[in-house]
């Protein structure tokens, strides 16, 4: 294993997932759910299994998101957070990559309502984060960018004025966003240039100018924070490569910490 110091030039970082064809939300514990998103070209739907006990699964009911995906079937979205469960686990969030928008569902144990549906602020939304009542939402299509809106107690979503940012170039092929635990720092990977990029959340919901920094290693993919604040970063390794994915852990002055590694 090898084992590299980093920091970033700018606190915080995050993740999600997705598997080709369909994307994944982790079920709330309590709700006995999983939730897959087909990401259908011509209608996207998310499809509810049920959960018993022992971690079975049994089908359940499919639900149109109003939107359409982008079809393909090889991990067609590339990006991790397709479809996210809010941190109270009430409401469920997906993007729809083929018409511009962003699903926002109630989730009763394995069955959803569909409470609203807004335009992602870009083209092609691929990944959702949400923090409290800030949600932003990464676009790959056209420039790449991420925009924010403000989240109401029913799952309502308004657009936040000048939230718009662009990431370090227009085509970055963003695969992940994530709120820092405290909820001041908003990170995403970009998988095109290998760059992470981090903004500072300000009081009205808006980004502070991106900072960008260079990943530790190559094909760089994900980003989620550990319970005590150090980000961990998924990375592929270079293409054709035999064992060659790490995981690197960042560090962040403006959150007190000091040292990281990769392994």
């Amino acid at each position: 294993m090898r084992s590299k110091g980093r920091s970033l030039s700018m606190a915080a970082l995050a993740i999600g997932a997705i598997l080709p064809t369909f994307s994944q939300a982790q079920p709330a514990r309590n709700n006995g759910a999983v939730f897959v998103m087909t990401n259908a070209v011509d209608r996207n739907e998310v499809i509810a299994f049920k959960r018993g006990a022992d971690g079975s699964l049994q089908p359940g009911k499919t639900f149109r998101t109003g939107g359409r995906g982008s079809g393909g079937v090889t991990d067609p979205l590339g990006s991790q957070g397709a479809l996210t469960l809010s941190q109270d686990h009430s409401l469920l969030f997906a993007v729809n990559a083929g018409s511009g928008d962003i699903s926002v569902f109630q989730v009763h144990g394995a069955n959803l309502l569909l409470v609203d549906k807004a335009a992602s602020g870009g083209a092609a939304p691929v990944a959702v984060a949400q923090r409290g009542n800030l949600v932003y939402v990464t676009n790959e299509g056209a420039s790449s960018s991420v925009s924010g809106f403000s989240l109401s107690k029913d799952g309502k979503l308004k657009p936040i004025s000048h939230s718009l940012a662009y990431l370090s170039t227009g085509n970055s092929g963003p695969g992940s966003l994530s709120f820092s635990p405290d909820g001041q720092f908003l990170l995403v990977t970009e998988k095109l240039t290998n760059n992470i990029d981090a903004f500072h959340v300000q009081l009205d919901g808006t980004l502070a100018p991106v900072v960008v920094n260079p990943s530790a290693d190559p094909g760089l993919f994900a980003v989620t924070f550990a319970p005590n604040g150090t980000a961990l970063m998924a990375e592929t390794g270079p293409a054709g490569g035999m064992n060659a994915s790490t995981i690197s852990a960042w560090a962040f002055p403006l959150l007190g910490q000091q040292h990281a590694g990769t392994w």
